[in-house]
């Protein structure tokens, strides 16, 4: 028995990152594609909802409006401005103590 074909067949795993020639792949992609059709674990219906309801919020956070982007422009400079700043005052503490 194969642990990977196990998980593969319960549609917990998929054939993936395969190294070389692997004596099992065609075995592995058969019970794959049983899982599949059958709509076992990860490639049941339910699962296929969730995805699209997850990858539309993701789509949804992903993009910023004009203001979002502007702000964090804003940001941006303001933590370079700071950063300088800060080198410089630690450059000068140095000059000071030495």
């Amino acid at each position: 028995t194969l642990l990977q074909e196990s998980l593969i067949e319960r549609g917990l795993a998929e054939v993936a990152y395969l190294y070389g020639d692997y004596k099992y792949t065609a075995r592995l992609e058969t019970v794959q594609k049983m899982a599949k059709e059958n709509k076992v674990g990860f490639w049941s219906e339910e699962t296929e909802k969730v995805e699209k309801v997850s990858s539309k919020t993701k789509k949804k956070k992903e993009e910023k409006t004009f203001v979002q982007k502007l702000v964090d422009q804003l940001l941006a400079k303001v933590f370079d401005y700071i950063e300088n700043l800060l080198d410089k005052i630690a450059s000068w503490i140095e000059n000071v103590l030495y």
